[in-house]
């Protein structure tokens, strides 16, 4: 594996450890400002809306593809999300996440 493939898997591991943990702050470093988290319905969420909204995740399988400066992230995971005050039903979904190497890596747009 080589050293940028290996650093896009660390921030991805810390990235989940942080999600089981609800460690705002950790995620809050590792996302970019701009970044927009697009739900598996399609919704958009600002940075301070993903942070604000999860309530448990559970990961499935998840997977690193490099592209120079940029990776890709795939996978499946579970899910519990509030909206507002109201919690949301568990569902199971994929992902695509894209990292950025802006000062580290970042999830960026």
């Amino acid at each position: 594996m080589s050293d940028e493939k290996h650093a896009v898997v660390e921030i991805e591991r810390a990235r989940v450890e942080a999600l089981l943990r609800h460690d705002v702050a950790a995620l809050d470093r590792m996302m970019a400002e701009e970044c927009v988290h697009t739900e598996s319905n399609g919704t958009l969420r600002t940075k301070a809306q993903f942070l604000a909204a999860f309530a448990s995740f559970i990961l499935e399988a998840n997977e690193v593809r490099l592209y120079g400066d940029t990776a890709v992230v795939v996978g499946s995971y579970r899910n519990v999300i509030r909206t507002g005050s109201q919690i949301r039903p568990k569902k199971t979904a994929r992902h695509l996440r894209v990292y950025v190497k802006r000062d580290g890596w970042k999830m960026g747009d």
